[in-house]
C-alpha cells in the first residue's frame, strides 16, 4: 500500500484513534480524486478497533497507513503523521472530516496557476448524526474569485482585539507548503506545540510568510461527530472526549500567565496563542496579549464552546486574576461589548445580509430536511447540487449599483473621460470583436477593462495591487465575461515587489529604475510595498488560452513582462516614455524575434495612429525621435 518511489506534490495526512467508523468516509472521499500525485496518510495513534482494517479495505497505491505503536498525544500523533509526509504542500483533516470530489486536482491547479506557499478556504460544516438528532449542514457558501489576505495584520488583530482568528489558515483545512513548515520545525524543533496543532500553526505560519490566497471554493468539509475532542465542544457529553484528550498531555502545563482557576477548555485556545508568540520573539515583538479582551472573549463564546465560565466569575475572582496577569474590570466590559455589538452588526449590516441571503439561496432545494448520515454522500450530493444550474433569484446587484454611481459621477463632474471613454471605444473595435479574448495586463481600476467588456470581449484584468483588484471586482465582478487574476507578471514565475503611490490604485511599478528616474515623476513619494505573485504570460496563455489583444500598462515594466512570451499574439499595446526610448527599442527587437511584426503608435491619450498604415521600427522610432515633447509617453501598438 503506498508508492514510496514517487514525490507527491500534495500530501493529506489524516490523524486517527478509534473512530473506525468515521475514518471509513473520510479515505473514502480523499481517495475520490483523479490526480495521481498526491499521497493520503492515515497516521494511527494506537487504535485498538479495526482501524487498519478499513484502511487495508481501499486497497490504492495513494493511501499510506502508519501506526505509531503507542499511544501518543494529539499534536504528537501529528507530528508522527508529518514524519512520513513526502509531499510539496501538506493538509491535515480529521478522522470525521472530507475532501470534495476533485478538489485535490483542482487545488493542484490552482496553486500552479497562482503561485503561493499558503493556502486556504472557507469550508462546510457537516454535523454527523448521534442519538437520533437530524444530520445539519452549514456555510454552504456559493464559490467566489480568489484573493489575497495579509496574515501579519489578522495575527496582530486577533491578539489585540480576540477577533477574526478564523481568517488566519493553519495547516488543518489549509494548505501549507512544506518549506514553510520545516522552517518553524527548524526553529522550534518541532512543528507542533500546545494542544492545539491547528491553533498554534495558524498564528506560527505568519512569522514566516506574509500573505496567502483564499482559493474561493471549498476544498475540504470539517465534520463534526459524537467523537470529537477539539475545544469547540460537540455537546455537553463531547466534552469527555475533550478532557480526555487534554489529559493526554500527562505534564502540560498552560502558559505561565493564564489564570488556572476555570475551565480548562477555556484556557487551551489563548494559551496556543501565547505559546506561538513566546516561540517567535522577533514576529510577535512590540505586539502585547490584549487579556482584557481574552475574558471578553471567553465570555462570550462559552455557550457556543460549551465552557463552564460566566461574567460573574471572573469578576469575582478578579483579584486572583491578578496574580496572573493585569486585568481591568472596565477594559473587561468594555471589549465584551463591543463583542455583542459587532456580532449584532455582522449580522444586521447591508453587506452581511446580502451574504446571509446567498447562503439561503444556496441551501434551497437540496438539505431542507436534513443531510445525509455520513459524509461521503453529502460532499458527492452537495457537489453535484454545485454543478447543477438554479433558479436565479432576483437580488441587488451591487455591482450594478457602484457602476451606476460612478457613471453619473463622470457625467456630473468629469464630462471630458466621458468623451474620452466614446473615442476609445471606438478605437479599440478595430482590434477587438464580440467573443474575443483579451488581457488587460496592469488593468489598474479596470478603466480599459470597462471598455474591452462594452466590446463584447472576453477579459482577462492582471491586476497585482489588492486595493486595485477589489474596486475591478466591485465594479464588473457581476460580469460573466470577466475574469480577475490578482498577480503580476514577469519573465518568470515567482514573487516580486510592487511599489505602490501615494494615492494607492493609481500608480504602482515593479521597475526601479522607472520608479527612480521617471520624469515627471522622479519626485512623486511611494508610500509602500507590497510583495506580490508573478506569472508569465505564456501562464496566462495556458491557462486562458490566445488572445486577439492583449493591452500591457505596467510603469516601466513592460520588457519584462514581454519577455515571459514565447508566441506571438494578433495586436499587443504597450506604454512608452521618450526618456525611456531605448527599453521600448528592446521591447520591440523581442517582438520582432518572436515573428513578423508591424508597428504604429497613439500619443497620449489621442486614440489615433500617427501612421495611416502600419509601419517597421525604423519608422516608428524616427517619428517619435522627431517631437520636441522631452515628456512624451503613449503607446505602441504591434500587429502579428
Amino acid at each position: 500500500m503506498g508508492n514510496q518511489h514517487i514525490k507527491p506534490f500534495i500530501s493529506v495526512i489524516i490523524p486517527t484513534r478509534e473512530r473506525a467508523d468515521t475514518l471509513f468516509f473520510a479515505i473514502k472521499t480523499a481517495l475520490d480524486q483523479n490526480s495521481d500525485d498526491y499521497e493520503v496518510i492515515v497516521s494511527d495513534n494506537f487504535s485498538q478497533d479495526n482501524t487498519k482494517k478499513v484502511v487495508e479495505s481501499f486497497n490504492d497505491p495513494r493511501l499510506i497507513y502508519v501506526n505509531s505503536g503507542r499511544r501518543l498525544s494529539m499534536c504528537d500523533n501529528y507530528e508522527f503523521g508529518l514524519e512520513h509526509a513526502r509531499g510539496e504542500y501538506i493538509i491535515f483533516i480529521g478522522d470525521d472530516d472530507a475532501i470534495m470530489p476533485g478538489a485535490i486536482d483542482k487545488l493542484h491547479l490552482t496553486i500552479k496557476s497562482n503561485p503561493s506557499l499558503v493556502y486556504y478556504w472557507s469550508y462546510p460544516l457537516y454535523t454527523w448524526p448521534k442519538d437520533g438528532k437530524k444530520v445539519s449542514a452549514y456555510h454552504l457558501s456559493p464559490n467566489h474569485l480568489p484573493f489575497e489576505v495579509n496574515l501579519k495584520k489578522i495575527a496582530y488583530r486577533f491578539i489585540s482585539v480576540m477577533r477574526e482568528s478564523g481568517q488566519l489558515p493553519s495547516v488543518y483545512h489549509g494548505a501549507v507548503a512544506k518549506s514553510i513548515l520545516d522552517m518553524i520545525k527548524s526553529q522550534t524543533s518541532r512543528l507542533f506545540h500546545s494542544t492545539q496543532p491547528d491553533l498554534f500553526t495558524a498564528f506560527a505560519i505568519p512569522a514566516f510568510f506574509d500573505t496567502a490566497i483564499n482559493v474561493g471554493y471549498a476544498v475540504t468539509v470539517h465534520g463534526r461527530s459524537p467523537k470529537a475532542n477539539s475545544a469547540v465542544a460537540y455537546d455537553k457529553s463531547s466534552r469527555v472526549n475533550t478532557e480526555k484528550m487534554i489529559q493526554e498531555y500527562k505534564d502540560y502545563k498552560l502558559h505561565s500567565s493564564l489564570f488556572p482557576g476555570i475551565d480548562i477548555l477555556a484556557n487551551v485556545i489563548p494559551d496556543a496563542i501565547l505559546v506561538a508568540m513566546d516561540k517567535f520573539p522577533k514576529f510577535y515583538k512590540g505586539i502585547d496579549f490584549n487579556y482584557n479582551a481574552m475574558w471578553a472573549f471567553i465570555v462570550c463564546q462559552a455557550g457556543y464552546f460549551k465552557w463552564n465560565i460566566s461574567m460573574k466569575e471572573i469578576i469575582k475572582k478578579r483579584e486572583t486574576i491578578r496574580q496572573y496577569h493585569s486585568f481591568s474590570v472596565l477594559q473587561f466590559l468594555k471589549y465584551y461589548l463591543i463583542n455583542k455589538v459587532v456580532a449584532l452588526y455582522s449580522h444586521r449590516n447591508p453587506l452581511a445580509l446580502y451574504r446571509s441571503f446567498l447562503r439561503k439561496i444556496m441551501k434551497l432545494g437540496i438539505f431542507d430536511n436534513g443531510a445525509p448520515d455520513n459524509i461521503y454522500d453529502f460532499v458527492k450530493q452537495f457537489a453535484d447540487y454545485q454543478k447543477k444550474p438554479r433558479n436565479k433569484v432576483k437580488y441587488l446587484n451591487y455591482h450594478y449599483v457602484a457602476r451606476t454611481i460612478l457613471s453619473l459621477k463622470k457625467k456630473m463632474f468629469h464630462p471630458e473621460i466621458v468623451r474620452q471613454e466614446k473615442r476609445e471605444t471606438i478605437f479599440y473595435s478595430q482590434f477587438i470583436k464580440k467573443n474575443d479574448l483579451c488581457f488587460d495586463v496592469g488593468a489598474n481600476i479596470g478603466n480599459k477593462t470597462n471598455i474591452f467588456l462594452k466590446l463584447g470581449a472576453k477579459v482577462i484584468a492582471i491586476e497585482p495591487q489588492k486595493l486595485a483588484y477589489q474596486k475591478i471586482e466591485q465594479l464588473y465582478g457581476d460580469n460573466k465575461n470577466l475574469s480577475i487574476v490578482n498577480k503580476g507578471l514577469a519573465e518568470n514565475n515567482g514573487f516580486l515587489e510592487i511599489s505602490i503611490g501615494e494615492d494607492y490604485s493609481v500608480l504602482a511599478t515593479m521597475s526601479e529604475k522607472w520608479k527612480k528616474e521617471g520624469g515627471v515623476l522622479k519626485n512623486y513619494t511611494w508610500s509602500k510595498t507590497e510583495k506580490v505573485p508573478v506569472v508569465t504570460l505564456d501562464n496566462l496563455i495556458s491557462q486562458y488560452g490566445l488572445p486577439q489583444f492583449c493591452k500591457i500598462d505596467v510603469e516601466g515594466f513592460e520588457e519584462q513582462v514581454l519577455k515571459g512570451l514565447t508566441q506571438p499574439i494578433p495586436y499587443i499595446s504597450f506604454e512608452f516614455h521618450k526618456k525611456f526610448l531605448e527599453d521600448a527599442k528592446k521591447c520591440i527587437d523581442y517582438l520582432v524575434f518572436l515573428g513578423k511584426a508591424k508597428f504604429n503608435c497613439c500619443f497620449g491619450v489621442s486614440a489615433e495612429f500617427i501612421f495611416k498604415t502600419w509601419v517597421e521600427p525604423s519608422e516608428l522610432f524616427s517619428k517619435i525621435e522627431q517631437s520636441d515633447d522631452k515628456d512624451l509617453w503613449g503607446d505602441i501598438y504591434v500587429k502579428f
